[in-house]
């Protein structure tokens, strides 16, 4: 059960709080680094909201078609690139494009992980699985809050860092949830080389 909790719940913290909430905390620092007037700093965290709602809309149908492991590949990696866009930002459109794509993992991983959590545990572990798994809203923002906190003028800086973590917790989670494809498979196949994985992760590219 931790084995997958662990890694679920750090999937969560990266892609609500690192990937969506963080952006409002170092927001006035941004403004001033980019010169940014307050219609567009306000455009631009709206549009967090809206990609969270598209991705949210359709992740019923990217579970059914694709299946949990590659959907949640598929958060994992709009947060790495978000979260690096976000850093790496030198005017308002690229700032507003890092932000949409940041959004749109919160979209998809919840509804990710609540079929993983349906098709891993067991029936009287479910609703305790979920409730930690989702908590990691709450740990992200207390990794989140202190950051912002102390090192706001450094934001280029802490959003990398965001985005070290975010790649960490992509491949812990390539590597754990189960895949129904190799379900078949003996133990030692099913467990995946980093080339594996790296390939895996590149692949969800096709659905952006």
């Amino acid at each position: 059960m931790f084995k997958l909790i662990a890694p679920g719940t750090a999937m969560i913290a990266v892609n609500y709080a690192f990937a969506r909430f963080s952006f409002g905390l170092f927001l006035p620092y941004i403004s001033n680094s980019l010169n940014l007037s307050e219609s567009q700093a306000g455009l631009i965290g709206t549009l967090g909201y809206i990609s969270y709602s598209i991705a949210l809309i359709c992740s019923n149908s990217f579970i059914d078609k694709y299946g949990p492991l590659k959907v949640t590949q598929l958060a994992g990696l709009s947060a790495v690139v978000g979260l690096l866009g976000i850093a790496l930002s030198a005017n308002y459109l690229l700032l507003g494009i890092s932000i949409f794509i940041a959004g749109l993992g919160s979209g998809w991983s919840s509804p990710a992980f609540s079929k993983v959590v349906d098709r891993s545990f067991p029936k009287d572990q479910k609703d305790q699985g979920n409730s930690w798994i989702n908590s990691g809203t709450t740990f992200g923002i207390i990794i989140s809050g202190p950051i912002a906190l102390f090192f706001a003028e450094y934001w280029r800086k802490a959003f990398l860092f965001f985005a070290l973590l975010a790649l960490v917790t992509l491949i812990w989670n390539s590597m754990v949830i189960p895949n129904p494809d190799t379900s078949q498979e003996s133990s030692e196949k099913r467990i995946p080389t980093l080339k594996k994985i790296i390939k895996n992760v590149f692949r969800s590219l096709q659905l952006l």
